[in-house]
């Protein structure tokens, strides 16, 4: 959703029956801020618009407004800023926040939304449609193209395959209308607006189309060649960073104001549990999302680099897993701690060993 409009909304509804909270994509061509006072910086909701088919009420939209204290649900027969409410409903909720997050795919300076991954290419896309449609045409028509006949008349004569035609007057053609049109200019145009969406979005032609050849390329080369994506992706992790710690933070606060006898949630301290607490228990708790792009990679070349790094005490034992990508770190980390532990206690136990083996030698006289 991010990636085609250029927005994500992400709604959170709990799920009281259930005992989890679910996330919702809302679509983001029908979620419209509502600024206080017109600052971007400041948003006090947002409205989710349903269009609605043909009804005995005339209704054309269902409206929902999201803000902290309360969820406003109305219908509309014309739109405008003063439009009419019919049935209008308003209940209040206990989260003190807007259950919605918005993510921008890639932030814009001068805008309060994101940008989309298509925007740049949607032009050149339709230029390269329409002459793909022109190529598309002139080989349609060599594929059937049309006969004149001079001197003759058609009479019984049949075109297709194995056809036989005799009888014409001496003075008479029969000839293929043709076109005469070289396709070598169209389809060098058309290679060079493919190179040029590839250049704008950031995608490079080697991933999508071309055949590779890497059994000899370096991981280094091999990076090279993605980096116009892993930018691209280092400018979305920063928003998408921010959205998902935002949503778990949320998530929190939805949980223990809702499903606050969940197994999760059972053992908070009674601190947190006051309702004005809440909140402010939450925005201590951080998520901090860690990417990883699954580009290959010289595992030698890099071990022996992190070998440096630590003997050389520039780099932490969970840092380095980090950057390997190894899963349940703190358990790890207390493995090898208790592997050294037990190689400590052996050693010394070999050494008591050898100690009460060696012989009693008695003193000797100077």
């Amino acid at each position: 959703m991010g990636a085609i409009c250029g927005d994500t909304y992400l709604f959170l509804y709990p799920n009281v029956d259930a005992g989890f909270v679910e996330y919702i994509v809302l679509d983001s061509r029908t979620v419209i801020p509502m600024f206080k006072d017109g600052n971007y910086n400041i948003i006090d909701g947002y409205k989710v618009i349903k269009l609605l088919g043909k009804n005995e009420q005339e209704y054309i939209q269902k409206v929902t407004e999201y803000t902290k204290n309360a969820t406003t649900t109305y219908y509309i027969k014309a739109t405008g800023s003063q439009q009419d409410r019919f049935q209008l409903t308003e209940n209040l909720h206990k989260y003190g926040i807007i259950p919605i997050v918005h993510i921008e795919n890639i932030p814009m300076s001068d805008e309060y939304g994101g940008k989309s991954d298509l925007e740049d290419i949607i032009k050149l896309n339709k230029v390269y449609n329409e002459m793909a449609e022109d190529v598309k045409m002139i080989i349609d028509y060599y594929a059937q193209p049309i006969t004149v006949i001079t001197g003759g008349t058609v009479g019984q004569l049949k075109r297709g395959l194995n056809q036989i035609w005799s009888g014409l007057p001496s003075d008479a053609s029969v000839f293929n209308l043709s076109l005469g049109e070289d396709l070598g200019a169209s389809t060098e145009y058309l290679k060079l607006l493919k190179n040029a969406m590839h250049d704008l979005s950031g995608v490079p032609e080697e991933i999508l189309s071309k055949v590779q050849h890497i059994s000899n390329t370096s991981a280094a080369a091999l990076s090279m060649m993605y980096q116009p994506i892993i930018q691209i992706a280092d400018k979305k992790s920063v928003s998408y960073g921010e959205g998902i710690a935002e949503l778990h933070r949320l998530t929190g606060i939805v949980y223990a104001r809702s499903i606050s006898d969940h197994p999760l949630f059972a053992k908070l301290p009674s601190s947190a549990k006051v309702p004005d607490n809440t909140n402010k228990f939450f925005d201590r708790i951080m998520a901090l999302p860690v990417w990883k792009y699954n580009l290959p990679n010289d595992r030698q070349a890099m071990l022996m680099e992190i070998d440096i790094e630590l003997r050389n005490k520039i780099a932490s034992k969970r840092e380095v897993m980090e950057r390997l990508g190894k899963k349940n770190i703190p358990k790890i980390l207390n493995e090898i701690a208790s592997d050294t532990q037990e190689k400590v206690e052996e050693l010394a136990k070999i050494a008591s060993i050898e100690k009460a083996q060696e012989p009693n030698t008695p003193p000797t006289d100077a």
